[in-house]
Parts: structure tokens; C-alpha cells; sequence
């Protein structure tokens, strides 16, 4: 159940792998080779988006000649994933081709590519995988957590431009809070819901989501005893009360909504308007990468 796309070289000629290992450290969130049963295998993993995929070399014999065949390396893209799976190794696996002189073939259509693909038809060709995988999927009855792509690509956005967000922002304004933005499944009302947590109602990026899960630290008994309470409420109708209290910052041309510090409390006071819930057992935490567009 996954996207294995194959390197063609001139008579299988073995690649440039000591290149490849230059070039890979060249790039974020590649670790270190893995050389397990005569297979070379590179991990590239995204702690901010929970995007992984591999690159592998397995050496054989070359053919010779002037045929294109197949070298040794691979990359491979799991199915049953969001489409932003695809969206992020698209580059990193069009870049193989295009720098070492490689040319790329679904292994199992036998569809060739150029030596300098767009990254559009890795996504096209995961794409059209990914489609069969999730049919005989659901044909077989198996259950799986599906939202609309826009709300995937809505995650994917913000997630990945979280740790460029956090650096801005904090050159200004240290103690600002930078969320992560979790999916939560409602089981009363059976759908994946995008959730944040506001700490103490501190400054803030507010970013695109559902819910808003309010965080408080109360003390009790003369302040010697803390206790934690949790509370959520619906990010629409936060908004429509503490919008005077917002700002938007653009960083690096994505805009992102901002609650600062002096403004913190013009919020806070708005919240008693609020219907809030307490009933935080309703929802389970699905990791984003288990989540699969549902119109994709």
C-alpha cells in the first residue's frame, strides 16, 4: 500500500551514493542511514508535520549497455495518508532525478517519468494509488478517519510553517504561545474537529481550527493548591467576541492571527459571554498522519 517509485540510470549503473549522502545532509529532517539486510535506507521525518517517507539503495549488477534500468535506489510514499504526504517528498524525490541524472519509474504501473519531473506527477501518480487503496479499503469495511483535502491542506499549512511562526514571533514577544493544532474525534457527533489549546488566557497565535480547548491553572486554598481545569469551546463564536483583541501578522507572506500580551485580557473578560463545555471525554486524539482526505 504504497507509492514505490523506481531509479532508472544508463545500464543500471550504480548511483553517485556518495553524492546522494552529501546532498541529502543538505536538506531538514533526513536522519542518519540505516544498513539493515544489504539495504541502505535514508528516513526523512517531519516532527512538525508527521510527514515521513524513505529512500533506499540495494546494490545489484549492472546490465550495461545503453538501456535505462533500474539502479538500485528507490523512495517510497505510504497510501492511506494525506495527500500532503505526497505534497512534501514531491520535491525531495524529483530532486534525486533531476540532480543525479536519474530517471524515475512507478513501479507498479511501469509509468516512466522525465529526468526532471514535475513534482505535480509524483503527487498525480500517488494520487491515483491512493484513490484504490482507500476504495478497497472502505470495500472491505475497515473504518478510516476522513476530512475534506482543504482541511487537510489547511493542517499541513500552518503545521509546517509553526517553527518559522515561533521564530518570528518570539524575537518580539518571547512568551508568546505558538500552538499545535490536533484533530479530535467527536463521538457524539462522529467527525474529526481541528482543536488548540489557549494556556491561561496568555498571548497567543490563534491558529485556523474548530475548537478551542481552554486551558486554566486556578488556585485554591489561599493560592497553596493549583488545580488544572479544562474547558472548550467552539473557535466561531470566540472569534466573533474577541476580534477587536486580534492583529494579523504576516510571516513570510502566510498571515496568522495574533492575541498579544497587552491585549490578552480585552479577551479574557469576553469569555463569561460564552456557553462553555466541560465534557472534554467526548473527543479521542487521532494523530494527523492516520487521517485521510476524503475528496482527494
Amino acid at each position: 500500500m504504497s507509492l514505490v517509485i523506481e531509479y532508472l540510470s544508463v545500464g543500471g549503473l550504480r548511483p553517485d551514493l556518495a553524492g546522494l549522502e552529501a546532498w541529502k545532509r543538505e536538506l531538514s529532517f533526513f536522519q542518519d542511514p540505516v544498513d539493515q539486510d544489504g539495504v541502505r535506507t535514508w528516513w526523512y521525518r517531519n516532527p512538525s508535520t508527521g510527514v515521513y517517507f524513505s529512500v533506499s539503495y540495494r546494490h545489484q549488477d549492472p546490465m550495461g549497455g545503453d538501456q535505462w534500468a533500474p539502479c538500485g535506489l528507490e523512495a517510497l510514499v505510504n497510501h492511506l495518508r494525506p495527500d500532503y504526504f505526497a505534497r512534501e517528498a514531491g520535491p525531495v524525490l524529483a530532486g534525486i532525478a533531476r540532480d543525479f541524472g536519474l530517471v524515475p519509474r512507478d513501479a507498479d504501473t511501469g509509468r516512466i517519468l522525465s529526468m526532471d519531473p514535475d513534482p505535480e506527477q509524483i503527487l498525480s501518480i500517488w494520487l491515483e494509488g491512493n484513490r484504490l487503496v482507500r476504495e478497497e479499503t472502505l470495500d472491505q469495511g475497515r473504518r478510516l478517519h476522513m476530512v475534506p483535502l482543504q482541511t487537510n491542506l489547511k493542517w499541513w499549512e500552518y503545521s509546517r510553517r509553526r517553527p518559522r511562526i515561533e521564530e518570528a514571533l518570539r524575537r518580539e514577544a518571547p512568551g508568546i504561545a505558538v500552538p499545535e493544532v490536533h484533530f479530535l474525534h467527536s463521538r457524539p457527533l462522529d467527525r474529526l474537529q481541528m482543536a488548540f489549546s489557549w494556556e491561561n488566557e496568555g498571548a497567543t497565535v490563534f491558529p485556523p481550527a474548530d475548537l478551542v480547548i481552554l486551558d486554566r491553572t486556578e488556585k485554591k486554598f489561599l493560592g497553596f493548591k493549583k488545580e488544572r481545569k479544562l474547558a472548550y469551546v467552539a473557535q466561531d463564536a470566540l472569534m466573533r467576541q474577541i476580534v477587536g483583541a486580534l492583529k494579523t501578522i504576516e510571516v513570510d507572506g502566510y498571515p496568522v492571527r495574533v492575541l498579544t500580551r497587552e491585549n490578552a485580557w480585552r479577551a479574557a473578560e469576553r469569555l463569561p459571554m460564552l456557553p462553555l463545555n466541560e465534557d472534554l471525554d467526548v473527543f479521542q486524539n487521532v494523530l494527523p498522519s492516520r487521517i485521510v482526505d476524503a475528496d482527494s
